[in-house]
């Protein structure tokens, strides 16, 4: 193993990244997939903390104002087990909407099966109301 990934180093990246880091499991069923770990950057984006998440499906930060077709882009990106990228409105955990950038690749172990997935997200209102 890569003496960083030994010493925690991943960890503390993940958890000091800028971006919103968020890594479920691979379950596409029941409502899935389920939440196992998200940054602080996440937390702060959506107002939400781990403990709160984990075992949540990201469905969590969906609303009225969702985009229902890049949902489904997404769910059949999954399916296949292929990289992704979007962008829609989610919401806080405090009702606020906000405007969401972010992609998904599948994570897979040595046998080729997908395990897991992680998504690398941006809160875009800003951007977009300054546009």
């Amino acid at each position: 193993m890569i003496k960083f990934l030994q010493d925690n180093f991943l960890q503390i990246a993940l958890d000091q990244s800028f971006s919103a880091i968020l890594i479920t499991d691979a379950c596409l069923e029941d409502h899935g997939p389920f939440i196992q770990y998200c940054n602080p950057a996440f937390c702060h984006m959506t107002g939400y903390d781990l403990e709160t998440l984990q075992g949540q499906s990201p469905r969590i930060l969906q609303g009225p104002n969702t985009d229902r077709a890049v949902i489904d882009s997404l769910r059949i990106a999954l399916k296949q087990g292929v990289f992704w990228q979007g962008q829609t409105v989610n919401y806080k955990k405090n009702g606020e909407a906000y405007f969401v950038e972010w992609n998904i690749s599948p994570v897979k172990d040595s046998t080729g099966k997908i395990t897991h997935f992680i998504s690398i997200q941006q809160d875009l209102t800003s951007k977009i109301h300054a546009e």
